[in-house]
């Protein structure tokens, strides 16, 4: 029944059906129905007909999470983030959800295999956007069960580090007076965060005081 009367959803508003496929994509044996009625889905969200039908039905298989946009992300794999934000846009998605789903499909090739890199990717994005890149990875096969600890072990250990301009132990005020003003202390204060990060210099204020001066 439901293969013969889908083209009546359109009658139906899409903010309604986004709720619904919000809970079914979540939900127990997401897979199967997203692959069972295939048809009703493309029907839905008509940009995923463009993805080859070997590649639609391997994404189904790997929908096993509760997370709305890992799940969303591994159904559009193989899509690029800007169709995958048009096709949450056309159901009336809400914008954080559509900017954690380009997200991992646009930086699920980002190298986080280390503390240095980690740390940069997260001085513009929240811990919890890392560890779903880290699962979005595993999840595609991308990366080892042994891998996925050992760079979820690694998160745990970075976040509490040195990797926001705000987590340094010196300020603007500290800049000030040591003669830089304008544009020249934000500038001061990013190249103090990368030496950080990088390991050039500690995060102690002396440290910090004696390696700016040394870069001027």
């Amino acid at each position: 029944a439901i293969l013969k009367l889908y083209p009546l959803l359109s009658n139906i508003a899409k903010e309604r059906i986004f709720t619904e496929l919000k809970k079914l994509i979540t939900g127990k044996n997401a897979g199967k129905i997203l692959a069972e009625y295939k048809d009703v889905f493309t029907f839905i969200m008509p940009r995923l007909s463009t993805l080859l039908e070997d590649k639609y039905f391997e994404n189904t298989k790997r929908i096993k999470t509760e997370d709305t946009a890992l799940s969303f992300a591994l159904l559009f794999d193989g899509l690029s983030g800007d169709i995958a934000g048009e096709i949450l846009s056309s159901l009336k998605s809400d914008g954080e959800l559509k900017r954690r789903v380009k997200t991992l499909i646009e930086e699920k090739d980002t190298d986080i295999s280390d503390e240095i890199k980690l740390s940069h990717y997260l001085r513009k994005k929240e811990e919890k956007d890392a560890e779903r890149l880290i699962l979005y990875r595993f999840m595609l096969d991308a990366i080892t069960k042994d891998e996925k600890e050992r760079l979820l072990s690694l998160l745990g250990k970075v976040k509490d580090e040195c990797i926001r301009i705000k987590d340094l132990e010196l300020t603007g005020t500290d800049l000030i007076k040591l003669g830089f003003s304008g544009s020249h202390i934000g500038d001061a204060l990013e190249k103090l965060l990368d030496d950080v990060v990088e390991k050039r210099c500690e995060n102690e204020k002396d440290a910090l005081l004696e390696h700016i001066k040394s870069c001027k």
